[in-house]
C-alpha cells in the first residue's frame, strides 16, 4: 500500500509537467482537460496520506517526506497552465512565487510555503472563474465535498495552518513546523 500511496504523491509532479506542456501546445482550448487533470491529481492528495497510513509496517518514506514538494510541483504547474494559456498575467505570476520563493528560503516555515500556495490556488480559481464560471463551479463543489469527505483531516490541517501562520505573526509559540502527515501513535487513521 506504501508504494501505491508514493505513486499517487509522485503522480502530482507528473501532472505538474503535463499541465505546462498542455499550456505550450493546446493552451487555451486545453481548459476543461486541464481542469480534469488537475483535479484527478488534487484528489490523489487526499488519498495518498490516507493509504499510507494503512499500512501495517508504515514509515515515513523519502516521497512522503516530500509530499509539500510534490504539492508545490503541481499548483505550479496549474499556475503555468493558465499563464500559458493566455488566462493568467505572467509577470504576476512571476512576481508572486518569487516574493514566497524568496520568504520561504528566508524562513523555512511550512506556513509560509502554504501562504505562497495558497495565494497560487486562489488566483488559478480567479482564472478559471473568468474563464468558464460553470467550471469554476465545479471545482468549489469539488472542494466542499473533499473537506466534508474527510472533515478530521481537514480540521487538522487548518489548525497546523492558522497555528503556524500565528508564530510567524508572533501570535502562537506553537511547535515549528509540524506535519499533519506523521502517523498518530495509537495506530488510526487520521
Amino acid at each position: 500500500m506504501k508504494r501505491l500511496a508514493d505513486a499517487l504523491t509522485f503522480s502530482r509532479l507528473i501532472a505538474g509537467f503535463a499541465l505546462v506542456a498542455m499550456g505550450l501546445i493546446w493552451g487555451r482550448q486545453a481548459l476543461v482537460p486541464a481542469v480534469a487533470l488537475g483535479l484527478l491529481a488534487w484528489s490523489t492528495d487526499s488519498v495518498d496520506g490516507a493509504l499510507a497510513r494503512r499500512d501495517p509496517n508504515w514509515h515515513p518514506t523519502w516521497v512522503g517526506e516530500q509530499d509539500i514538494t510534490f504539492d508545490a510541483a503541481l499548483a505550479l504547474g496549474i499556475l503555468a497552465y493558465f499563464v500559458l494559456s493566455g488566462l493568467f498575467p505572467a509577470r504576476f505570476a512571476l512576481g508572486w512565487v518569487a516574493v514566497w520563493t524568496v520568504l520561504f528560503i528566508a524562513t523555512r516555515e511550512r506556513a509560509v510555503l502554504l501562504l505562497g500556495l495558497g495565494g497560487v490556488d486562489g488566483m488559478t480559481l480567479w482564472a478559471l472563474f473568468r474563464a468558464n464560471a460553470d467550471l469554476g463551479w465545479i471545482v468549489i463543489l469539488w472542494m466542499v465535498v473533499v473537506a466534508f469527505m474527510d472533515r478530521r483531516r481537514f480540521r487538522q490541517v487548518l489548525a497546523i495552518f492558522f497555528g503556524s501562520a500565528g508564530r510567524l505573526l508572533g501570535l502562537s509559540r506553537a511547535p515549528k513546523n509540524e506535519r499533519p502527515s506523521e502517523k498518530p501513535a495509537n495506530g488510526e487513521t487520521k
